[in-house]
């Protein structure tokens, strides 16, 4: 199944450099979706992680009081 789909683009795109230039820009837009959700992903988790640390003291007097 993956090699008849391979050939088919191949016939496709029957200037290499077209396909290598095609099979380049999906790499590298994926590669820069997994580099800016990651990037994304630790920014949230890092501010969430102060706010963890500032709010939670906070918190805890509040439930003492109670």
């Amino acid at each position: 199944m993956g090699l008849n789909f391979f050939i088919l683009f191949v016939v496709f795109f029957k200037d290499s450099y077209v396909f290598f230039s095609f099979i380049f820009v999906i790499i590298r837009s994926f590669l820069f979706f997994l580099f800016y959700f990651s990037l994304f992903h630790f920014l949230f988790s890092f501010i969430f992680f102060l706010l963890f640390q500032i709010l939670f003291p906070f918190f805890q007097k509040i439930l003492i009081k109670l």
